[in-house]
């Protein structure tokens, strides 16, 4: 996410535009996705119900990912290649790097605070959390989220020029 800072603008406000869309989108589903695992049914209630833990876990994914996760990212990607090495599209190669690293860390993230584990669940729990999580957060990322902060973004910088 920190990594695809790149906006047609100068103002300084657009670099975080598209992280903090992002980790909004992501967190939405990730939330929906885990209270329709819980065996919420799916309603009106239950596509309004991640609502009441988006900015809180929002905000956790930006710190995480501008702390820790961007930079992982940012390894991980000098390794893979530029752009005009890699065949397939880049932002999906960097959007499922990022999953891959951020997925782990946002589901520690949540095991600690949703599942509230002792010392000696926490590894199993962490584990299965991430198992369950990362497949959805892969789609998820890719069809869904990344197209919508990108259009966001793309919106947000025709009107800034």
């Amino acid at each position: 996410m920190a990594s695809e800072n790149t906006t047609r603008t100068d103002h300084p406000l657009m670099a975080y535009a598209f992280p903090v869309s992002m980790a909004l989108l992501m967190c939405y589903g990730m939330e929906l996705y885990n209270h329709l695992l819980m065996g919420a049914g799916f309603s009106v209630a239950t596509l309004l119900s991640p609502f009441s833990e988006l900015l809180p876990m929002a905000a956790a994914v930006v710190v995480i990912e501008h702390f820790i996760g961007g930079h992982i990212v940012e390894l991980l990607m000098a390794r893979i290649g530029d752009a005009e090495r890699i065949r397939i599209p880049y932002g999906m190669v960097l959007g499922t790097v990022t999953c891959i690293v951020m997925c782990p860390l946002m589901s520690m993230v949540a095991t600690l605070v949703f599942k509230h584990p002792t010392i000696a669940t926490l590894l199993p729990i962490w584990f299965s959390t991430f198992a369950h999580n990362l497949p959805f957060a892969l789609a998820w990322a890719l069809i869904v989220a990344r197209p919508i902060s990108g259009a966001i973004v793309g919106r947000l910088s025709r009107n800034r020029t």
